[in-house]
């Protein structure tokens, strides 16, 4: 019974011991010397767990190929031997953080990126490494970073993604880390939907996922509508990617099937799933409270109200009274009047849940509340 003892004391011994050398071996410090570096990191990757050694081969193989081809700079090399020191002080993992570090480097290498874009990338990691929890936020600005560079995105997921379309940005640093976008289209995908911007720019916060827009156009192509008839444009915006919808206030809206003038409102979009034109109820367009537009649905037949587009649902909207109006005329008199908060207006017929209706005979008149 001693003997079993002892045997498995000394076992045990065995095994602290080899986990310490593993552990000295993962987190031994690099040297100073960028020619021994290559070699020190190849002796890093070997520590990584079975799940991500494919990856981390094929990264650590695309990284020495350019560190030794002379790809990168020298001043990029002393950049990355910097970091490593610094994730080996923090005692991060080859999984995640090496992989995705070395991956961001051999993309912007392979886009033949400016100095400046380095420069700009290097100082936002130093910035993560220096918050209070450095290795969540660290995580977060490679993930987003990585996914920017190599899928052009904001956010992806199996169901959902934000995608950049030719997009302009650069690397940029005012406080927090961020990107520029000079032009691009932004779209929100959802299997069968899209929810798109046109044409705008902005700034992108990848550790927030915040999207600080500024102009662009949207169209309600999707329910049916043409682009040059119905669309609107942007003013400032900002959009949570990590959602699938956002709004934007202060919006110039035009439909030419009604209007020959721009209206001023708010606006709502969102990517839904299993949309056709017929059962579409956004993008969404609403006047503000208080304005009124006059709007000739057919001949002697007038509407006087709010106005809003809902998908291809025209909504006739209570203007600063309360109430929307049509007026129906007869011999170029008044004949009805319909009250209501809200009208929907087809191109053939409107209607109302609840109208009141005033009809005028000569010098009298008949009101009824509540008619539908």
């Amino acid at each position: 019974m001693l003997r079993k003892q002892i045997a498995l004391f000394f076992l045990f011994c065995l095994m602290v011991s080899a986990n310490q050398l593993k552990a000295q071996d993962q987190f031994a410090a690099f040297s100073a010397d960028t020619s021994k570096f290559i070699e020190e990191l190849t002796t890093r990757f070997r520590n990584v767990g079975d799940a991500d050694a494919a990856e981390a081969k094929l990264v650590l193989s695309a990284f020495t190929y350019q560190w030794t081809s002379n790809l990168l700079s020298y001043p990029l090399k002393k950049q990355a031997q910097s970091v490593c020191f610094a994730f080996n002080e923090h005692k991060l993992q080859v999984a995640p953080y090496y992989i995705l570090y070395l991956k961001i480097v051999t993309s912007l290498v392979k886009q033949n990126s400016a100095p400046e874009a380095f420069d700009l990338f290097h100082k936002s990691v130093n910035y993560c490494l220096q918050t209070k929890s450095s290795s969540r936020t660290l995580l977060k600005y490679f993930t987003q970073t990585e996914l920017l560079i190599n899928s052009n995105a904001f956010m992806q997921t199996n169901t959902e993604a934000w995608y950049v379309r030719n997009g302009k940005y650069k690397f940029a640093f005012d406080s927090v880390p961020g990107f520029v976008f000079s032009a691009g289209s932004l779209a929100c995908i959802v299997r069968n939907d899209s929810a798109c911007i046109y044409d705008t720019r902005g700034i992108y916060y990848p550790l927030s996922q915040i999207w600080i827009g500024k102009g662009g156009k949207v169209y309600w192509e999707r329910t049916g509508l043409a682009r040059d008839v119905v669309y609107a444009k942007l003013a400032d915006y900002t959009i949570d990617t990590r959602t699938i919808a956002y709004s934007a206030d202060s919006v110039m809206f035009y439909h030419g099937g009604y209007f020959k003038n721009f209206l001023l409102g708010k606006f709502e979009d969102k990517a839904m799933v299993d949309i056709t034109p017929v059962n579409a109820t956004f993008p969404k367009f609403l006047m503000y409270k208080g304005s009124q537009v006059y709007i000739n649905l057919f001949k002697d037949i007038e509407f006087f109200g709010g106005f809003s587009l809902q998908g291809s649902r025209v909504i006739g909207t209570p203007s600063a009274d309360g109430f929307s109006r049509i007026e129906i005329k007869h011999n170029n008199k008044p004949f009805i009047t319909l009250k209501s908060t809200e009208f929907a207006i087809r191109p053939d017929v409107f209607a109302s849940m609840r109208a009141s209706a005033t009809i005028f005979i000569d010098n009298d008149s008949i009101y009824h509340p509540s008619i539908q």
